[in-house]
């Protein structure tokens, strides 16, 4: 679970009821970064690195890795990036995985998929931070196989229902190829009410191995 350090706040007994049956928590930055508007009934995001200054990015990063370990009893290892797909600037992030580096963190996940594509799908910083980077749609592999997408996305490249067939075509292609994969994939919790399609969609992965971050750092070293 990505979760911003101000939410694990508002109910910290569920989190560490999460996180007693096995859940992996990374850091998501402190702040909340996106506000529900009830007159139009859609999501906001605010809170964008992006637009941060180095210190406001060090803060925030600083303080949700303080709430995890004040609240798990444990560092966290990984990290993810509020809007991470926002996050153009190279100087930006070597600033992030400065950081992560600085806190002893061991990965990342806050790469597009197009980044898998010039570097690996698992690939390394030079400062040793392990990158997992997000799994792309099948037909747009660019677009983040993400409740966002394909939901909320002003320039929309999918529709709802797509989620579902995107997933029965990356796992058709990828067991005829006989090939050993990586699916990294997430939504927002707040974005399933109703969506029968996602839960279709976990059915059909259920044949799959579901491991953390972490277990699969042990496996490729």
């Amino acid at each position: 679970y990505a979760v911003p350090g101000e939410f694990l706040l508002k109910d910290e007994g569920l989190f560490k009821d999460l996180k007693m049956q096995g859940a992996e928590f990374i850091n998501h930055g402190y702040k909340l970064h996106t506000h529900y508007n009830i007159d139009n009934k859609t999501y906001v995001s605010t809170h964008f690195y992006n637009d941060y200054t180095e210190l406001q990015i060090e803060d925030d990063i600083k303080r949700g890795h303080d709430i995890i370990s004040n609240l798990f009893g444990e560092k966290p290892i990984g990290f993810r990036a509020p809007h991470f797909g926002t996050i153009q600037s190279i100087k930006k992030k070597n600033l992030i995985n400065k950081i992560l580096k600085n806190l002893n963190y061991k990965f990342s996940s806050s790469a597009t998929p197009i980044e898998s594509y010039w570097n690996l799908p698992i690939y390394k910083y030079r400062n040793g931070i392990t990158e997992f980077p997000l799994t792309g749609s099948f037909d747009r592999p660019h677009i983040i196989l993400d409740s966002w997408n394909f939901i909320y996305a002003k320039k929309r490249y999918f529709n709802k229902s797509d989620y579902l067939k995107q997933i029965i075509k990356i796992k058709e292609y990828f067991n005829a190829k006989k090939t050993n994969i990586l699916i990294n994939i997430y939504v927002d919790p707040s974005h399933l009410i109703n969506w029968n399609d996602f839960f279709e969609s976990i059915i059909l992965l259920q044949d799959f191995e579901n491991i953390n971050y972490s277990d699969i750092l042990k496996i490729i070293r």
